[in-house]
C-alpha cells in the first residue's frame, strides 16, 4: 500500500500553487505524545456531537463500504466510491476531483478491524477538489460515513499530520478501527511521474462509541 507517487497527486501540467498544509498540528491518539505545532501539549477532544444536520438523530452504524463522506465543519459532503491498487502499489484516485476513492486491505473486515483510507485530490487543473479544506480541520471534529442504505457513522478526528510522500505511514488491514483522510498538500515539485504536490496531508480518526 502506497501513498506515494501519481496516485494523491493533483493533476499539474502547467505552473500551479502549492497546495495547503496545516498551520497547526496535532496528535491526541492515547499512544502518542499529544504535542502540538507549539511544542505544549494539546488539549483533550472534547465531546464531539453524533446527530446530523439540524438536529436530526443519526444512526451509529459500522460503515465499511461507505458511499458518501461528510465533514460538517468544513462543508464537506463527496461521493465515495472503492477504488483499486494500481500496479505500483499506489491508491486509484478518481479522476473526477469532487469524488473521493476508499480503499481497505481487507475488505471483509472493513466494518470491524483496521484502516479504512479516504484519498481524493487537493485539485485537479485549477477545479478545488472534494478534501481541499483537509488541511483546516480541527482537534475533534466529526466525520460521517454513509453507506448505500443510508445507515450512517460518525468518527472523530484526533490527529492532522503532513508526510512527504516518501514517507508512508502504517495502513494496517487488521488490529484497531481507523480512518485515514488523505490528500496532497506543500509545494508542486517533479517526480518520477511528473509534476506534483510534495506532501501529504492525513487526517486520522476514530470511530464515535
Amino acid at each position: 500500500m502506497m501513498l506515494g507517487g501519481g496516485a494523491l497527486v493533483a493533476a499539474a501540467f502547467r505552473p500551479a500553487p502549492a497546495a495547503p498544509e496545516p498551520a497547526h498540528t496535532f496528535d491526541l491518539r492515547p499512544s502518542t505524545a499529544a504535542v502540538g505545532a507549539t511544542g505544549s501539549p494539546t488539549a483533550g477532544v472534547g465531546t464531539a456531537p453524533t446527530g446530523g444536520r439540524g438536529g436530526q438523530p443519526r444512526l451509529q452504524a459500522p460503515v465499511g463500504d461507505p458511499v458518501r463522506l461528510e465533514i460538517p465543519s468544513l462543508k464537506v459532503v463527496a461521493p465515495v466510491r472503492r477504488e483499486r491498487l494500481a500496479a505500483g502499489g499506489d491508491v486509484v484516485v478518481p479522476g473526477d476531483p469532487h469524488s473521493i476513492g476508499s480503499w481497505h486491505g481487507a475488505p471483509d473486515t472493513a466494518a470491524s478491524a483496521g484502516t479504512l483510507v479516504l484519498a481524493g485530490h487537493v485539485d485537479s487543473e485549477g477545479d478545488l477538489g472534494a478534501l481541499h479544506p483537509l488541511s483546516a480541520v480541527a482537534p475533534g471534529a466529526t466525520v460521517e460515513l454513509v453507506d448505500a442504505a443510508g445507515r450512517v457513522e460518525s468518527w472523530r478526528v484526533d490527529a492532522l499530520e503532513v508526510r512527504r510522500k516518501e514517507d508512508l505511514p502504517d495502513l494496517p488491514a487488521s488490529g484497531p478501527r481507523r480512518l485515514a483522510l488523505v490528500t496532497c498538500g506543500g509545494p508542486v515539485v517533479r517526480t518520477g511521474h511528473g509534476r506534483g504536490y510534495r506532501d501529504n496531508v492525513i487526517a486520522w480518526a476514530s470511530p464515535v462509541r
